[in-house]
């Protein structure tokens, strides 16, 4: 995996099909990641910082408007569970890994307050994830550790970030985090594990180690009713999705693929996997069967980012454009 997720590419997922053109002769720096914000805009991060789009029919089909951001590259965006916050992550290769932290306001005309700037990672950033309260973030970096921070007050003026831990344990980058209960968290890594710490203590649950090449991904299945366990899927360069209960390390069941799957995510009921495929393709899996209920072939390749709408009628992807040149497109499937 690149220390950068090239991506110029985003497909939306809807009914009727339309697109954003560009003079040819114009350049876009590649967007390396996406969230969808609860009001339903798209946030696309790159070099050249956050934009906003409008992604309904009632709104226009050009950038709303820019973020202004400290980050050279970004990996990861997230919100807090009450949408009040939004984290943006990335850093310099090599060198840095910073997130920042804003008060997220999504009327149009009003921009997002930063309010605070974190470092502490020796790599880029790849993932940030908030805890179910809003009161805790984890971050995962290619320096091979994650780390807990606690996040206080309320009051933009008043919000403040600790680091409460910093973990190692993998001996490569780890390219996933996330919160599996708010005392669970797990980690995926280039060294072809997924592990399971326990959040307070940081000590090593459980490790997971069935693929046989890089885990690229990760994403924890919302919460169904009658579920008693967290269900986890994971995608990896051995061309696999797999599906855990990673609190008693159990592979569920698992699909291979005839394209490297690079992204994974859910619908927000849970009843389909989302993932985003090297050949440019984006397919819909059934996690009961792990068959492919529907594939959609986009007009790019190595499609690392995925992000679904809160309705679930609407994916978004980030990938590479197979013509150099393209600019920004869009396109809508309505997803019955």
């Amino acid at each position: 995996m690149n220390h950068v997720r090239w991506a110029v590419l985003f497909l939306v997922l809807s009914g009727s099909s339309r697109g954003v053109t560009q003079d040819p002769g114009e350049s876009q720096p590649p967007v390396t990641a996406l969230a969808v914000a609860p009001g339903g805009l798209l946030i696309a991060g790159s070099s050249a910082g956050l934009q906003i789009w409008g992604t309904k029919s009632a709104e226009p089909e050009l950038s709303l408007r820019s973020i202004e951001t400290g980050l050279t590259e970004i990996q990861a965006i997230s919100f807090s569970p009450d949408g009040r916050r939004l984290i943006v992550a990335g850093g310099t290769p090599a060198e840095s890994g910073v997130f920042e932290l804003f008060d997220w306001n999504s009327s149009l005309g009003k921009e997002p307050v930063l309010l605070q700037r974190v470092e502490g990672h020796s790599d880029v950033i790849t993932d940030v994830a908030f805890s179910s309260t809003g009161k805790r973030l984890v971050t995962s970096s290619l320096d091979a550790t994650w780390q807990l921070f606690d996040l206080s007050g309320d009051a933009p003026d008043a919000i403040r970030v600790k680091s409460v831990s910093r973990i190692e344990g993998h001996s490569r980058g780890v390219t996933s985090v996330a919160f599996l209960t708010d005392e669970q968290i797990v980690t995926a890594s280039l060294d072809s594990t997924i592990r399971v710490w326990n959040a307070s203590t940081g000590k090593l649950e459980r490790t997971l180690s069935n693929h046989r090449a890089e885990v690229l991904s990760t994403s924890v299945r919302p919460i169904s009713k009658g579920e008693t366990r967290p269900m986890l899927a994971s995608v990896s360069k051995d061309r696999t999705v797999r599906i855990w209960q990673p609190t008693i390390g159990r592979l569920v069941r698992f699909a291979q693929m005839d394209s490297v799957p690079l992204s994974v995510t859910w619908l927000p009921d849970g009843s389909r996997m989302i993932v985003g495929c090297q050949d440019g393709s984006v397919r819909l899996i059934d996690p009961d069967s792990v068959e492919t209920v529907s594939s959609h072939q986009t007009a790019g390749s190595r499609l690392w980012s995925v992000a679904v709408g809160p309705d679930g009628k609407q994916i978004f992807v980030g990938g590479v454009a197979r013509t150099a040149r393209t600019g920004p497109a869009f396109w809508q499937l309505n997803l019955r």
